[in-house]
């Protein structure tokens, strides 16, 4: 049983304490670097839309939240992908 919880982990405890003391950046540039996280994987794409909205960048949240879940939708998915494309990045400066 351990093996499906070591998974989860690194996406809920080091990033939710990254965020929970404000180092949104840092939960975010280890939230991306992540590989695919199978099953889980839209857990990860959930805390990193929540860490990139704290950091500022609000389309690429947005961006990240429609693409876990437009996979699961009957229609409209291509208008949303649409949509997801045309929403602004803003990336904090170096």
């Amino acid at each position: 049983m351990r093996n499906s919880h070591s998974h989860r982990t690194p996406t809920r405890g080091p990033n939710h304490t990254l965020r929970n003391v404000g180092d949104f950046a840092e939960a975010v540039s280890i939230l991306e670097s992540m590989p695919h996280a199978g099953t889980d994987e839209g857990a990860r794409q959930a805390f990193l839309a929540l860490a990139l909205h704290d950091d500022g960048r609000y389309g690429d949240s947005l961006r990240v939240a429609l693409g876990a879940l437009i996979p699961t939708l009957d229609g409209y998915k291509r208008a949303l992908t649409d949509y997801a494309a045309q929403l602004p990045s803003t990336f904090a400066s170096p």
